[in-house]
């Protein structure tokens, strides 16, 4: 009984919102060619932003004088030496798991 008093104003007011259509997504949101273009966007802001030069930023803010080594730091090495640090292998010596396709079935 407690129950039933607890659902019943939930699903009374959950029917409006039923009752709605979905609504319909633009063309242009589920064209594949929008799809695509998104992802060269996305590659070519990640690229700029990973060779994006830090290093003399880094040492201003730390009050010194860049060396030059630190003049060509970008943020992309900076988080290879986080990955480093913490561990984890980068790049193409990391390994890499291969399975048949029956393997992976048998294992599901």
């Amino acid at each position: 009984m407690r129950k039933s008093l607890f659902l019943l104003p939930l699903l009374l007011s959950a029917s409006p919102a039923l009752a709605q259509q979905a609504p319909q997504l633009p063309r242009e949101l589920t064209d594949p060619a929008t799809a695509a273009r998104l992802a060269g966007t996305v590659h070519a802001l990640t690229y700029a932003l990973l060779n994006m030069r830090v290093g003399e930023i880094q040492a201003a803010v730390e009050g010194r004088q860049a060396t030059p080594e630190e003049r060509n730091l970008t943020v992309g090495d900076i988080a290879r030496r986080e990955y480093v640090a913490a561990g984890i292998r980068t790049g193409p010596d990391r390994p890499v798991v291969r399975q048949s396709p029956r393997q992976i079935h048998i294992s599901v």
